[in-house]
């Protein structure tokens, strides 16, 4: 994880998306570089993103967008990239052409895949609880576990035997948790 000493603001820092940098991080004003993820972390948005694009297909109010910026905090701004963050959005497609959002999503789904990833999960859980996102998905790659942070109740771990569940963003949303981590078709071919 490199941190940058100089003040980044929120268009500087959207400005480097545009210039294609990726697995970057905006916390209190100071650029974070992640590591780039690993395979098994693309597995996992692959998975995840077929279920939920499927899902969607039958529910016309949530949008899916993939590594888009969500703008949480303003002087000095923070804005993280998950993964994957859900939009309850009359729109369809108000969210997929921004690099940088300050429309807070419904649901972020992070993946805690390198090391440096893991060790920011409490401040990134933290800025999107005070910024008002109801709903945290955690998958853990070495655990194989997803902790799902939900609006009512205690955080719950699920287990490769465990369903994940989309209540209340993805009603009616079903996807077993191994699947999560199961190489892509073209693996091995």
């Amino acid at each position: 994880m490199i941190h940058s000493t100089a003040p980044v603001t929120a268009a500087d820092f959207e400005e480097l998306l545009r210039e294609g940098e990726r697995w970057l991080d905006l916390a209190s004003g100071r650029l974070v570089r992640l590591e780039p993820p690993d395979e098994l972390h693309g597995n996992v948005v692959y998975n995840l993103a077929k279920a939920i694009a499927a899902h969607l297909r039958r529910n016309s109010e949530v949008l899916a967008c993939f590594d888009v910026g969500l703008h949480l905090r303003r002087g000095p701004d923070t804005i993280h990239c998950p993964a994957i963050s859900c939009f309850q959005t009359p729109g369809r497609f108000g969210e997929v052409e921004k690099l940088v959002t300050d429309t807070p999503p419904s649901l972020v789904v992070e993946v805690g895949s390198t090391p440096d990833r893991r060790e920011s999960l409490s401040d990134r859980l933290a800025d999107y609880r005070a910024a008002g996102v109801p709903a945290i998905w955690v998958v853990d790659t070495v655990t194989r576990h997803v902790h799902q942070h939900l609006p009512e109740g205690l955080p719950r771990m699920l287990k490769p035997q465990d369903t994940l569940t989309g209540e209340p963003v993805l009603p009616g949303f079903a996807m077993p948790v191994a699947q999560l981590f199961a190489d892509p078709p073209w693996v091995g071919r």
